[in-house]
């Protein structure tokens, strides 16, 4: 878990008289980049990083020891943020019944589709065997998009669910600020539409490309981040006649983008549902709102409901759709900053590091009221 995920653990180790231990491995993938596990400086947590098998692999990994490390850690608590068809949850919750530990169990799921494994693939029986243990050993879920407590209801689980984005934002850090300087070493000279994260064909950029090529006001398109379809859209924008409209930045921090998005006179995320894949949340759409920028989003999966009424939407794959919503935040100075100011207010209502830590640490509460008085009636039948 990289430095700046732990923005949510930082926050929750300052509620109540919670001890907290984050497990993670040593490394993993992230886009094309291996990432070295490592604490926040300021974190007040345990930090533990184990060796695990098959790092970099979605649900594959499993973790070296540390079935050693729950038995003496000896927690209330298990907090997994892992999906249910994981080898990882199930050698968790495998090894805190084998240990017999008292702990309840909580997992965040970001699931808001049911997928489906064909044989002879090797997942046919592998997810399904782990996802049945998970789900009858599991106290708690917690559902990072809405959607995401149907899917856990079809799969069987009958135990309490709770709504809550598995990530919140900093508002103090991805705020509202002057980047004339950095728009000026850009080349930013007009009207700024811009998009940030990985480019991949679900993004839904070359929507966006057509869209941009279609308007008749002088605009520029930012495209900050990197990915295996750049190259593509570069070609796209070659062939649409708007390749010198066309900014591509790659190598930004997430500590830089708040610069990035006050560059930015509308954001869009116009992603695209596969057979596998919709939007799970949108964190990008998010920290651009927490800065004040107008945004406009497609119809995929969680993004209407992340959006809410701080944006304007877009039917999922419809460039023509887009160019109108584009056109009205272009022409209307008024829309834009009453939807900048709509955005914002939504971010600090629903989507903070804090809101995010105090609505987890609810859930925690629960359990371990739960907790104490399943102790109280064992030492009950004890005496009696």
């Amino acid at each position: 878990m990289s430095a700046w995920h732990q923005e949510k653990i930082t926050a929750l180790a300052h509620y109540g008289n919670l001890e907290f231990s984050l497990i993670t491995p040593l490394w993993w993938e992230e886009g094309l980049k291996k990432i070295i596990a490592a604490k926040r400086s300021e974190a007040a947590f345990n930090f533990v990083a184990l060796p695990a098998f098959f790092t970099g692999k979605q649900y594959l990994h499993w973790y070296r020891n540390i079935g050693a490390y729950l038995k003496s850690f000896d927690p209330d608590i298990i907090h997994i943020e892992e999906e249910p068809n994981s080898v990882a949850c199930y050698q968790i919750l495998r090894l805190k019944n084998i240990f017999k530990l008292r702990a309840k169990t909580v997992m965040v799921t970001c699931e808001n589709i049911v997928h489906r494994w064909h044989f002879p693939n090797p997942r046919y029986f592998l997810y399904p065997f782990c996802q049945r243990y998970t789900l009858k050993h599991l106290d708690h879920i917690i559902t990072s998009p809405q959607k995401g407590a149907d899917v856990i209801r079809s799969k069987g689980f009958s135990g309490p669910i709770t709504y809550i984005p598995q990530l919140g934002t900093n508002p103090e850090q991805f705020k509202k600020f002057d980047a004339g300087l950095l728009r000026q070493k850009l080349g930013l000279r007009s009207f700024t539409i811009g998009y940030a994260g990985r480019l991949l064909k679900m993004k839904g950029l070359h929507t966006l490309l057509r869209a941009v090529a279609s308007l008749r006001q002088d605009c520029q398109l930012l495209f900050v981040g990197d990915g295996p379809q750049k190259h593509s859209l570069e070609r796209l924008a070659e062939d649409l006649s708007i390749r010198d409209r066309v900014i591509f930045v790659e190598g930004v921090s997430h500590e830089t983008l708040p610069d990035y998005f006050n560059c930015m006179d509308a954001f869009v995320l116009a992603s695209e549902r596969t057979a596998n894949w919709q939007e799970q949340f949108g964190r990008v759409v998010m920290e651009a709102m927490s800065c004040e920028v107008p945004v406009i989003g497609s119809t995929c999966g969680e993004i209407p409901y992340t959006i809410g009424d701080g944006g304007l939407l877009f039917e999922e794959a419809n460039s023509a759709d887009l160019r109108l919503k584009l056109e009205r935040i272009m022409q209307d100075a008024t829309l834009r900053a009453t939807l900048g100011i709509a955005g914002r207010r939504r971010v600090l209502a629903h989507f903070t590091h804090e809101v995010v830590a105090r609505e987890t640490f609810q859930v925690y509460d629960s359990l371990y009221k739960s907790l104490c008085e399943t102790a109280r009636h064992k030492d009950i039948a004890r005496y009696e």
